[in-house]
């Protein structure tokens, strides 16, 4: 390998390395609170509790998290066995289960969200508005080319 090949910066390392930082954050705070939430737990509880206004289902939990059917569902039976979440059916169609809170996930909604909105506040205030617009314009870009892959999502 070259010299200015070694030099060259990964994006795919430098995500990673960001990805380890952020877990690190996340796990702190949850530390802090429960540690039987997980992080990935965490955004789900925010999310519903989020959306409460409407009924959520896993493809919309697949959708807003870009996991794969097989993610989404192991990890919703994982909440499940936890006892953060049921799946409710709903009336307007038997094949639909929604997810709905139980009284101990809602009791970790606030802080899940809040540890999320924490978090979000650290990484865009070293960021001009400028440079916030185009970090998420930038993201939104990588995002729409992996997806375009032809992989499952």
């Amino acid at each position: 390998m070259t010299k200015s090949r070694e030099r060259e910066k990964s994006p795919v390392k430098e995500i990673m390395c960001l990805s380890n930082l952020i877990k690190r954050e996340l796990d702190s705070a949850r530390s802090e609170r429960d540690d039987t939430v997980t992080p990935m737990h965490g955004f789900i509880i925010g999310y519903v509790a989020k959306n409460h206004d409407r009924d959520i289902f896993q493809k919309d939990i697949e959708k807003a998290f870009s996991y794969r059917r097989s993610t989404a569902s192991t990890v919703l039976g994982l909440m499940e066995e936890k006892g953060l979440i049921e799946r409710v059916s709903v009336p307007y169609d038997a094949r639909l289960k929604k997810i709905v809170l139980t009284e101990e996930a809602k009791r970790f909604a606030e802080s899940c969200y809040e540890d999320g909105r924490s978090l979000d506040e650290k990484i865009l205030a070293g960021l001009t508005p400028d440079e916030t617009e185009n970090l998420f314009s930038v993201l939104e870009k990588i995002r729409n080319e992996l997806k375009g892959d032809g992989r499952e999502q």
